[in-house]
């Protein structure tokens, strides 16, 4: 099978509400909650989930998010809804659902959406910071956009494995930028989005500038895009084009499959025990 074959059939079975599970192997199924209280929030699977088109193995999506790495055979591709304990995203929710697949060898791809809230839309504007509540969630300051998390965006999963009955995957949250910082124009002297000259926030922290050092004057700059470019550096650029910075915040989770049941833990809000059940 090829990898265009596997990105087709792994698309088409996301974007779908609940996925068909006969006949699959018990290693591979996270099922239902051992007691204590279920996820906040039900609900069917979030159409985000469907992240690709049909044709995106010759085409990446059109806000950037990546395509998903490639595996060899893929097994049967499955959904699960699990909940953080004593642990709330934005929203209130404490809801994660993923999907994915596994090849023979334990390598793994899959999705991950964190919380209940509506994704933000695909950025379009370079000159504006991107998503609108960024900014919306105090002044620019050093690393403010590390830890971010964008509910309802459908994550890719980093670095996964299944092994035996273990299931490690990470989440790399600066992954939301790779489209806003492909629409960013290199700036001569820097390796930033902007200039790195030395910036001005005004005492609301919402209207912001950057001091030029030739003429002495403050450049009026949108406060998301300095927060993203100069004070979290999220974008690289070279001559010629930028790209999101691979070095971003990544949280991990880890659990441990029996039977119907996973359980296990996640570095989301420091380190919390997490657990899954099988569906949407």
């Amino acid at each position: 099978m090829t990898t265009a074959t596997h990105r087709r059939i792994l698309a088409a079975t996301l974007a779908a509400a609940a996925i068909a599970l006969a006949g699959c192997d018990n290693r591979h199924l996270i099922g239902t909650f051992d007691g204590g209280a279920g996820p906040a929030d039900d609900g069917a699977l979030p159409p985000d989930f469907d992240a690709l088109s049909p044709d995106s193995s010759t085409s990446p999506p059109p806000d950037g998010r990546p395509n998903l790495p490639d595996a060899g055979d893929l097994g049967p591709l499955q959904s699960w809804t699990g909940y953080i304990e004593n642990y709330q995203f934005k929203s209130g929710s404490d809801t994660v659902r993923i999907a994915f697949a596994s090849d023979s060898a334990g390598n793994v791809v899959g999705k991950v959406i964190l919380g209940n809230a509506t994704p933000p839309p695909p950025p379009t504007d370079p000159n504006v910071g991107y998503p609108a509540d960024l900014v919306g969630a105090g002044p620019p300051q050093i690393g403010g956009a590390a830890g971010y998390v964008a509910e309802g965006y459908a994550y890719t999963m980093r670095d996964a494995t299944l092994s035996g009955r273990r299931l490690q995957f990470g989440v790399g949250l600066w992954e939301l930028w790779q489209g806003w910082c492909a629409l960013e124009t290199p700036v001569d002297g820097s390796s930033l989005c902007v200039h790195n000259w030395g910036s001005m926030l005004s005492g609301d922290g919402m209207h912001c500038a950057l001091l030029n050092p030739t003429t002495n004057q403050y450049e009026p700059i949108d406060c998301g895009k300095l927060q993203l470019c100069l004070y979290s550096m999220v974008c690289r650029c070279d001559a010629t084009s930028c790209s999101v910075q691979d070095t971003g915040s990544v949280i991990e989770f880890d659990v441990t499959i029996t039977n119907d049941l996973a359980d296990g833990s996640t570095t989301v809000g420091g380190n919390r025990n997490v657990h899954f059940t099988k569906g949407p």
